[in-house]
């Protein structure tokens, strides 16, 4: 079976936004396995914040001819990681648990879930390999 090459290769851009994407999702678990409540936790959950919005922005940099549906997932993040520290900050605390795993499913989880497909860069890296192709 051979994979069609995606249109695009990995450039310093693409290369940065996927190793920050990576650490992102073991931040994220460490954040969410880990105590509440914590200055560990409240570290962390910073530095996971950071992660996350150099992931969405640095997104916006990589596209082919236009922007598609994922750069949506970017503008959904930015939103609700605002959302989730204004809950954090202003004591909402259920809302932020909320809204902060749901960011994680769907920013990184989802999305990254997407990045696997055959015709997208590590998708084709990915499924190549595995085929041998």
């Amino acid at each position: 079976m051979s994979l069609a090459a995606p249109i695009y290769s990995w450039t310093p851009l693409i290369a940065t936004h996927a190793g920050i994407a990576a650490a992102a999702v073991v931040m994220g678990v460490a954040v969410l396995l880990r105590r509440k409540g914590t200055d560990a936790h409240r570290w962390m959950g910073r530095a996971w914040v950071l992660l996350m919005g150099f992931t969405a922005l640095s997104s916006f940099g990589i596209y082919r001819e236009a922007f598609s549906w994922i750069h949506g997932l970017s503008v959904f993040t930015l939103v609700m990681l605002t959302a989730g520290v204004w809950a954090a900050r202003t004591g909402r605390l259920r809302l932020h648990r909320h809204i902060m795993a749901g960011t994680y499913a769907w920013g990184l989880i989802v999305t990254g879930l997407f990045t696997l497909l055959p015709h997208r860069l590590l998708g084709h890296a990915l499924w190549s390999a595995l085929l041998g192709t």
